[in-house]
């Protein structure tokens, strides 16, 4: 086993302290009953060091054939089950997966995407986003406990992304996905909105601010107003944005506030519209009602189908006064453009054409970056909708987003009404049917799986019929109306100059 101690590479902070004399609130929750995925996630097995595996057999699926996906112990889910058992008011189990994440190996205060049975590092990856979230989940357990190590080791991990993940200062500013890896230099939008909820989160009027406006100003710039969505990304620094629309964008930007809402309102309706699937499972097959990962995806996907209902649910509180922020440093004017040399390899295949420099970036398990512009992905098609109603407010309520970012920008926004009609939708309700059956039917044997039948995502990679830990989750999220981002918490007032 590799040991990192993770003070190695710390910088003593020297900033406000937050206040910790708040709990998380969950939105529209009451005090958690029983539910049935507990038995589950309590007796998934754990690796040395504690951390919950990641994927299991489901019903009659099984991890045969599918190399190491069954030993994998990932960062991002753990910190998900640390905010579950947070909000399952099970102190005792989150400490348990706070400290196995703790004792995980690191580097330059990232976490490796993925463990094994042993805590070896199997998922090389040092990726922005799991280390984020991994803040978050740290950042929400120094609330509820009143811990400032718990504090301290989310102050750690969002300066080290400051440090080793800015690199890029383009018009799109935004943080580097894989810092450390020079044949992976795309940026990601959900990895923008993981680094704006820990900054918002921890409230430092400086670098909190400063990280902020740059996940906020990278969403701006990869939001197409056209389409309502947004790119995956940008393949590099100073490039174009991608050709794949995630769904998660949409909706984990509405839940931690990130994305302004006329984002928020024509991205949901967009994904009601256009990205709604079905699946079929059982005897007599039942079907299924969910959304796909993304525009190019296939096939329910549960973990973002879970992500979806709770951003429709999603109404936050009212801003909290606080101190009217300096100017934020404008972005730094993007270099000429340097023209890209001709693609030499093969396109998605829903890819009608190439554009700029795309190929493999990791052939032997075949992950690509995208190839091809919005407008040359294959359109989905659904069943037919009624158009959208001209007229509508909102139909999320947007507070004033960080403590002590854009208060001023946004307050007027808040005061917005509210409408039921996208919660309302159809498709919107028979997904929020689908979780609630899914773990009423199976989820204290198996949990919820990541697919009932193994999906496409459009990044090259799939979705397992395979019991998943932050599908599980996120189920559970979504059916209890919770928001695992803790925006209930950088609501709070500022901590004094």
């Amino acid at each position: 086993m590799l040991a990192l101690n993770f003070l190695a590479d710390a910088v003593a902070y020297t900033g406000p302290q937050r206040q910790l004399d708040f709990a998380p609130v969950p939105d529209g929750a009451t005090a958690p009953a029983a539910k049935p995925e507990i038995a589950w996630l309590n007796s998934v097995p754990r690796n040395a060091d504690g951390l919950l595996r990641t994927y299991g057999p489901w019903e009659s699926s099984t991890c045969a054939g599918r190399g190491n996906v069954c030993d994998r112990h990932d960062t991002y889910d753990n910190a998900l089950a640390a905010i579950y058992y947070l909000h399952m008011q099970d102190v005792a189990r989150a400490q348990q997966v706070l400290s196995a994440l703790n004792a995980s190996p690191r580097s330059n205060g990232f976490f490796y995407a993925s463990y094994d049975s042993q805590s070896n590092v199997v998922d090389w990856a040092l990726d922005v986003g799991n280390t984020a979230w991994a803040g978050i989940a740290f950042a929400i357990a120094a609330s509820y406990m009143n811990d400032q190590s718990y504090l301290q080791q989310a102050r750690f991990i969002h300066r080290s992304i400051r440090t080793h993940a800015r690199t890029c200062q383009d018009q799109y500013l935004g943080f580097a996905g894989r810092p450390f890896d020079a044949t992976q230099t795309w940026r990601s939008g959900e990895h923008a909105i993981d680094v704006y909820a820990l900054a918002n989160l921890l409230g430092d009027p400086v670098e909190s601010a400063d990280s902020a406006n740059r996940a906020r100003v990278f969403l701006d710039g990869i939001y197409d107003a056209a389409t309502k969505t947004f790119s995956s990304g940008t393949p590099d620094c100073g490039g174009g944005v991608g050709a794949v629309r995630p769904i998660d964008i949409i909706a984990w930007g509405t839940l931690a506030e990130a994305i302004t809402p006329e984002q928020s309102r024509g991205g949901l309706q967009w994904v009601l519209n256009s990205a709604t699937a079905i699946d079929t499972y059982g005897t007599p097959p039942q079907i299924y009602d969910g959304f796909l990962f993304s525009n190019w995806g296939n096939k329910p996907q549960w973990e973002i189908s879970a992500s979806v209902v709770a951003a429709l649910a999603h109404r936050p509180s009212p801003p909290v006064p606080g101190p009217v922020p300096g100017p934020v440093p404008a972005p730094v004017p993007a270099p000429a453009p340097v023209p890209s040399p001709p693609a030499s390899c093969s396109s998605h295949p829903r890819c009608s054409s190439l554009a700029g420099n795309c190929c493999p970036t990791d052939g032997a398990n075949g992950i690509f970056l995208e190839c091809c512009s919005y407008t040359d992905a294959a359109p989905i098609t659904s069943g037919a909708k009624a158009p959208i109603p001209t007229g509508l407010v909102p139909a999320i309520a947007f507070a004033s987003s960080a403590s002590p970012v854009a208060k001023a920008a946004l307050a007027a926004k808040a005061a917005l009404a509210t409408n039921s009609t996208m919660k309302a939708d159809p498709s919107a309700a028979r997904a929020a049917a689908s979780l609630s059956h899914l773990v009423s039917r199976y989820g204290a044997s198996f949990g919820v799986p990541a697919s009932l039948s193994e999906s496409d995502t459009g990044f090259g990679w799939k979705y397992f019929n395979l019991g998943h830990v932050a599908s599980t989750v996120w189920t559970r999220f979504a059916l209890d109306g919770f928001n695992p981002y803790g925006v209930s918490l950088y609501r709070s007032p500022p901590p004094s100059p």
